[in-house]
């Protein structure tokens, strides 16, 4: 019998033969098959990223779903505004309703030099107060704190006092103050009678606190920026008077009220060179507000005319020899409000001032 036949009858014999047959085709076939050092045959599938508080993201990918790592930057330059509320303003006890937190403050610009937020090396800025006289003429005391806190201030409402040891009492705990608009100055105060009808509103218990504040911030040479009604008390203070009514006193083809007390009126003014305001207006001349129908008449002593209009209307006054006093009788502080950036000036001046007169009095 061949070995083929063998194979046939022999059922055992044959199922070893093909196993090992079946066996030896597919040592050759992975032989055959095997991936290449260094490559393969099949494209294999990326492993999965998972992305924690502790991965960082691979180049290019956005990760601003993931809490983690969606930290907000600042662009070179700009500034979060709320970042300089301060929690424990005490300015929060004079005014609950102030606007200025999201009409004027939010979109300030620091004060060049001052960061808003501390870092590296960068020392914070000092925390100073300013005492604001307040007023309930439109717009308002808020507009004035807002401008106060743009350029760095802490703002306290002043409360009305009546003797000079209060006076003295409050302003020991500030360190600048800005007395603001409002009613007509009792022209007692400057040894006059009332004119009829050219005097508004008096508010008595107010002229002597404000009167008492300013003289007391003179003493001590505390740095004071003085607006409308503020710069005619100012006037007074030093031994001035003022004109009760222009249109009756004077005449006057310049508009510097409303008739109506609806709106601001514009006019132009013209500065004086080498003058405190010429620095920080920045020009010869300025289009400024008006809101006003008294004026300065005879100048206090040691004050200076620094601005005025075409029909001889006094609108600023500087007083020489002290750290920071100046009166105006436009308002820089509605002019910053409505737009006009340039105007926060004289609030960041009288904070670097005030900074000054902190360091001196060694607080």
């Amino acid at each position: 019998m061949n070995g083929k036949n063998k194979l046939i009858k022999d059922p055992a014999l044959t199922f070893t033969a093909a196993a090992a047959f079946i066996a030896a085709a597919l040592m050759v076939a992975a032989v055959f098959f095997m991936p290449v050092r260094g490559g393969s045959f099949a494209p294999t599938a990326a492993p999965e990223t998972t992305l924690s508080p502790e991965t960082s993201a691979p180049a290019g990918e956005d990760t601003s779903g993931d809490i983690s790592s969606a930290v907000s930057t600042a662009p070179a330059g700009s500034s979060d505004a709320s970042a300089s509320a301060d929690s424990s303003d005490p300015s929060a006890s004079a005014d609950s309703s102030d606007a200025s937190s999201s009409d004027v403050s939010s979109d300030v610009t620091p004060a060049s030099g001052r960061s808003e937020v501390t870092t590296g090396n960068t020392a914070p800025k000092p925390v100073l107060k300013v005492g604001i006289s307040p007023t309930t003429y439109a717009p308002g005391t808020n507009v004035y704190v807002g401008a106060a806190k743009a350029a760095g201030f802490t703002a306290v409402i002043l409360p009305t006092v009546s003797t000079e040891e209060r006076a003295a009492e409050v302003l020991s705990g500030l360190d600048a103050i800005i007395l603001t608009g409002g009613e007509d100055l009792d022209p007692a105060w400057y040894g006059e009678s009332e004119i009829s009808p050219g005097i508004n509103d008096i508010n008595a218990p107010r002229d002597t606190s404000d009167m008492l504040y300013i003289r007391k911030a003179l003493e001590l040479d505390m740095p004071m920026l003085c607006i409308c009604r503020g710069m005619q008390l100012l006037n007074v203070a030093c031994g001035g008077t003022l004109y009760q009514d222009i249109p009756m006193q004077v005449g006057t083809s310049v508009v510097h009220r409303d008739p109506n007390r609806r709106y601001f009126v514009n006019h132009t003014i013209t500065v004086e060179e080498g003058s405190l305001l010429r620095q920080l207006i920045g020009a010869p001349t300025a289009t400024v507000n008006s809101w006003h129908h008294q004026a300065a008449k005879d100048i206090g002593d040691g004050l200076k005319v620094t601005a005025k209009t075409a029909d001889g209307t006094v609108e600023c006054i500087e007083l020489e020899g002290k750290r920071y006093v100046i009166g105006t009788q436009f308002h820089p502080e509605q002019l910053y409000a409505g737009g006009k950036k340039q105007y926060l000036a004289f609030f960041t001046c009288l904070f670097d001032r005030a900074a000054g007169y902190r360091a001196d009095r060694g607080a």
